[in-house]
């Protein structure tokens, strides 16, 4: 845990990996690009929505990602880097604190999908 960043952060990125595995699941086994474009339609829903909104609008805390599809023969890797922004950050001067974050999500060949935190 880094101060002024916790649970929120953590349960966010969750989601979103879960989201995104579940949505390459739904997508055609066998066509790799339908399984990045579930990725993208997860991405832009959830990681860059923030993006073009005025700074008023923006919550205090939210989060930009990116991951990658490693499709291998029996498994599929999606890695996956956060950037967690805190517009209130106690110990910061100007108020804003950015913590990054790595993830793993997994699927294997029976369909088992696993989530990893970067420790």
């Amino acid at each position: 845990m880094t101060i002024g960043f916790g649970r929120f952060e953590e349960d966010e990125a969750r989601a979103i990996v879960k989201a995104c595995l579940q949505a390459i699941q739904e997508a055609a086994p066998d066509d790799r690009e339908e399984r990045l474009k579930a990725i993208e339609r997860t991405h832009s829903e959830a990681g860059h929505k923030w993006k073009n909104l005025p700074a008023d609008e923006v919550p205090p805390r939210y989060c930009y990602f990116w991951a990658t599809l490693y499709d291998l023969q029996y498994v599929q890797i999606v890695p996956f880097t956060f950037h967690h922004i805190n517009r209130h950050h106690a110990l910061s001067p100007d108020g804003w604190g950015m913590m990054s974050s790595r993830w793993i999500g997994c699927i294997d060949g029976e369909g088992v999908a696993r989530i990893y935190k970067e420790a």
